[in-house]
């Protein structure tokens, strides 16, 4: 029997309530996840849980031993992390495969340059990626579907989920509202936003975390977006870009995205009056509180938090593309 192994999950049950949970944390069925509980309880003869309306609590004899290993599966844990660190050397981790979610535009802009850097310093875990809408990847992240996440925004007013998930934020990203160039404006122009209302919109899917930014913006003028004519909906910025280029509408993208656009003159940014120019909007790194604790997930949150941003700035990119590495 892999005792720490047991634990493990026996730990993850206890922080979910759910063997479901617990087992699409570690990839096992709810049948596997009860025998691993059912060794525990006959080694030490014990009952672990008892079973409630919200789910599975902790008995007192189950409490005793779930502090002792949180104890030992960190301690664990900080051992793979440390040797890891030191040596390269790939460790007897629980799981080498990593669920990662990422709103559209962050899709495209730097998660490819991040799992590249990450797998290529450790190739022995595997990336699963999916690029959703915001309320996808909370949604997916709470039932355990995702291992981590990273998001361009966090609704505090809406989320029920808040204490069951983790919020960081990781960097800052700086927006530009695009034009067409037929609109006669001068790039970084100041505007009001009036004019913006008499044209059309461009938007990526309302459920965009970057489409949920507009909406706060346009709060402190007293609007919504469905005071806007929006004229076309899209999956990707690629196609928002393409859509403003040709002069269809304006949009809001991330400066990175826009960069060599603006500056072969192929659309123009503004500046809105009444805000805070240039504006950013907070990236984050989301996982569930449990999830921390799985070392490979671990060794990726600590990944992130380590390039502090780095995927954000446009000169670091670019010096990357010279030196041919992928982004």
């Amino acid at each position: 029997m892999d005792w720490l192994y047991s634990l493990k999950v026996f730990t993850i049950v206890a922080e979910t309530g759910k063997m479901t949970t617990a087992g699409d944390a570690v990839f096992l069925t709810q049948p596997a996840v009860s025998m691993q509980i059912k060794l525990l309880e006959d080694f030490y003869d014990v009952k672990l849980f008892t079973r409630h309306s919200g789910g599975l609590k902790l008995t007192d004899e189950g409490k005793v031993i779930y502090s002792y290993a949180k104890k030992m599966i960190q301690t664990f844990d900080q051992m793979n992390v440390e040797l890891k660190t030191l040596f390269g050397k790939a460790q007897n981790v629980f799981l080498n495969d990593i669920r990662l979610g990422s709103c559209i535009l962050i899709s495209e802009t730097y998660m490819p340059w991040i799992i590249q850097k990450f797998t290529k310093e450790y190739p022995d875990i595997s990336i699963n990626f999916a690029s959703m809408d915001y309320q996808s990847n909370v949604r997916l992240l709470v039932e355990g579907k995702l291992d981590v996440a990273i998001i361009g925004f966090r609704d505090k007013l809406n989320n029920l989920n808040e204490d069951k998930l983790n919020f960081e934020k990781c960097s800052k990203e700086q927006l530009e509202i695009v034009v067409p160039r037929d609109y006669g404006l001068k790039n970084m122009q100041k505007i009001n936003i009036k004019f913006l209302r008499g044209k059309k919109y461009i938007s990526v899917k309302p459920e965009c975390g970057i489409s949920c930014v507009l909406r706060q913006l346009l709060e402190k003028h007293n609007l919504t977006l469905e005071d806007f004519q929006i004229t076309a909906l899209f999956g990707s910025g690629s196609a928002v870009k393409l859509a403003v280029i040709e002069g269809l509408g304006w949009s809001i993208l991330p400066k990175y995205f826009v960069s060599q656009d603006l500056s072969e003159g192929k659309l123009n940014a503004v500046r809105l009056e009444g805000l805070k120019n240039p504006f950013y909007r907070w990236l984050y790194l989301v996982h569930p509180r449990y999830k921390e604790e799985v070392p490979s997930i671990n060794l990726f949150l600590q990944f992130v938090r380590r390039l502090k941003g780095k995927y954000c700035s446009i000169d670091r990119l670019k010096q990357d593309v010279l030196r041919g590495e992928k982004t």
